[in-house]
């Protein structure tokens, strides 16, 4: 049916301005200027062949969401533009940055998604209507909430660039719906956008920032180092912690693809103190929807929270030039050769230094020095003044590492000596 081509199909430019509607099994080229059809033909779909039929177009009506007309005029996105120029000077200022990985490989062409026209349609339509649009109109994201996307295929394309949150943006991702815009093709490489991802993610270290990292996949990836990919997202989470939140969401029958290698990238990154889940909804645009509104929503809402001081208002800072080890490690308990082991005599902790919570900042001048106001002999207390030196008439401080005391009693008793040379 031609009105139902042109009305649900996917667009994207043809030959000499010509149209071309793929829709259901049919591709329909469409002139615009004689507003006829030119020909049609069938389209051999052996994924749809595969799953016999039971979703996509041929089940359901596609959801079609609309832009905001108000918000397309020239004065509206070239105010956009200048909030996206400016906000790259004020990172002081972002409450969150979120970074969208899209996989546009050319399975995402299939159309076995109920409500929407393929799969990489259902992706476009539930995060530009429950990410974006749902949060604006119940007051959930603002202008400092930043958001990048990144597509993947061969390579990852950065199409939007920490942009702010407002009906704009949302305008754009509909957008993004047409093939004449973004088309999916190629193999879908992981690394390239973990890359692209994590420089995104850098642009603000500020301990204030939440950070999200949204992955939508529709199978396992194609590249050839696969099974070091969650490693890759184990670095990653080490450098952010736990301001950082990720959701891993595949787009596909799970009995006909492997998810396994985004199932181990969620688990990598949960040491760390991510909040990482892996979701796999049905074959439905409202599935998609809820994932997307209890679970991407709802763990960023949670860090943002969590980064904020409930009685006072301000925003919390989380240090984010450490790099984190893993909570429940193999080694936490038994040395490997990552250890560094200080067994003889030649060996010993010079200054022992700790982050002053007090002070709360990400500079050295947050840190302090730790010391043991015992005697490190016998125990007894040599009680410590405000410089950090010990009282004379109780003990002394030592003179090599100054990070320990001793007693008179053991000095004169030479025990001090045995103990530490």
């Amino acid at each position: 049916d031609q009105l139902r081509a042109r009305r649900y199909g996917m667009c994207e430019d043809g030959r000499d301005g010509k149209l071309k509607y793929t829709y259901q099994d049919m591709v329909l080229i469409w002139d615009p200027l004689s507003n006829k059809a030119i020909t049609s033909w069938p389209l051999s779909n052996k994924n749809n062949e595969r799953q016999g039929r039971r979703s996509g177009t041929c089940r359901t009506e596609p959801v079609l969401i609309q832009k905001s007309m108000k918000h397309s005029t020239d004065y509206v996105e070239a105010a956009h533009t200048m909030m996206s120029y400016r906000i790259q000077f004020r990172k002081d200022s972002w409450t969150s940055h979120t970074v969208l990985v899209i996989d546009m490989s050319g399975s995402m062409r299939i159309d076995d998604v109920d409500g929407a026209r393929c799969r990489s349609d259902g992706v476009w339509t539930c995060l530009a209507r429950d990410f974006i649009k749902s949060q604006l109109d119940e007051g959930k994201a603002s202008l400092t909430d930043v958001v990048s996307v990144v597509l993947m295929r061969d390579m990852a394309e950065v199409v939007l660039e920490c942009e702010p949150t407002d009906y704009v943006l949302y305008n754009k991702l509909v957008d993004f719906r047409e093939w004449r815009n973004h088309r999916p093709g190629g193999h879908g490489n992981y690394e390239p956008a973990l890359e692209q991802a994590e420089v995104l993610l850098n642009k603000n270290r500020s301990g204030s920032c939440a950070a999200a990292l949204f992955f939508f996949s529709d199978g396992r990836p194609s590249d050839r180092n696969k099974h070091d990919l969650p490693k890759r997202m184990g670095e990653l989470a080490s450098r952010i912690g736990r301001r950082l939140s990720i959701t891993c969401i595949g787009m596909a029958d799970q009995d006909a693809e492997d998810f396994s290698i985004l199932e181990q990238m969620v688990e990598e990154a949960r040491p760390y103190g991510a909040i990482a889940s892996f979701n796999k909804p049905s074959m439905n645009a409202d599935s998609l929807s809820q994932i997307i509104c209890s679970q991407v929503t709802s763990s960023l809402t949670a860090t943002k929270r969590e980064l904020t001081n409930l009685s006072s208002g301000k925003s919390l800072t989380v240090r984010s030039d450490l790099i984190r080890e893993k909570h429940n490690a193999p080694d936490d308990h038994i040395p490997t050769e990552d250890w560094r082991l200080f067994n003889d005599k030649t060996r010993y902790t010079a200054n022992v230094w700790g982050w002053n919570q007090k002070l709360n900042r990400g500079d050295s001048d947050a840190f302090c020095r730790l010391i043991d106001p015992r005697c490190t002999a016998c125990f007894e207390i040599t009680v410590l003044n405000s410089t950090g030196e010990a009282k004379e008439e109780r003990g002394v401080l030592c003179s090599t590492c100054k990070s320990c005391a001793f007693c008179w009693g053991c000095i004169k008793s030479k025990r001090a000596g045995r103990v530490h040379p």
